[in-house]
């Protein structure tokens, strides 16, 4: 059985805390950046460095609202389930990569940059 997505949520703030930095120190405009980087490069299959000057490059300084927030959930489960998956494959798929990435090396903190994992020889790059 699948642990509930509360437990998720708590997990993944403890673990993105411990790597990243408190929420004080980083706040979201890195986290924001890296998602429109992984829709660009990922969803889009635009080249990693194009998707990278793009958000790199994007205004997203100001302070995002609750609710622009849930339109990303919203739009997230909208494309998962239309893609087959259940409300338990995406829970699954969630704890899944969390124990991938607790796993990772990672680059250097920042305050409003995405910070990306350190790659080996084996995975790609686009």
């Amino acid at each position: 059985m699948l642990k509930p997505m509360d437990e998720f949520w708590t997990d993944q703030q403890k673990w993105s805390e411990e790597v990243f930095g408190p929420t004080e120190l980083r706040g979201p405009v890195g986290p924001a950046k890296h998602l429109a980087r992984e829709v660009l490069h990922e969803v889009l299959d635009m080249p990693k460095a194009v998707a990278r000057y793009l958000t790199d490059s994007l205004g997203l300084n100001e302070h995002r609202s609750r609710s622009e927030y849930a339109d990303l959930i919203f739009l997230v489960f909208d494309a998962c389930r239309r893609d087959g998956f259940t409300y338990d494959d995406l829970l699954k798929a969630c704890w899944d990569k969390l124990a991938v990435n607790k796993a990772r090396e990672w680059g250097p903190r920042t305050a409003d940059m995405p910070v990306e994992h350190v790659r080996n020889d084996t995975e790609g790059r686009r």
